[in-house]
């Protein structure tokens, strides 16, 4: 949140998350960084040791260059994703 607005959002799902998005004006700030190191706080919490996600092509190097590995390639429709995992440790 800014303000009242809302600039970014991300939601887990047992083991997988959802949608992961920052508003394009406030992109490259940090948002999405911080966004993800509470969803992958609430997953240790809840005892999870993987997550997995499906990202749009775009965004598969913003995820790698915060530990996430890809795996393969999924289409859905027209769509291509791909499909990331991350190691939440102990």
């Amino acid at each position: 949140m800014e303000g009242d607005a809302i600039v970014g959002t991300a939601s887990l799902g047992r083991d997988q998350v959802h949608a992961v998005f920052v508003h394009p004006a406030r992109q490259g700030r940090g948002i999405g960084r911080r966004l993800m190191e509470a969803v992958e706080s609430e997953a240790r919490a809840r005892g999870e040791r993987e997550l997995i996600l499906y990202a749009s092509l775009r965004a598969v190097a913003f995820y790698e260059a915060n530990g996430w590995r890809a795996v393969r390639e999924h289409r859905d429709g027209g769509a291509r994703l791909v499909v990331m995992t991350k190691h939440l440790g102990e």
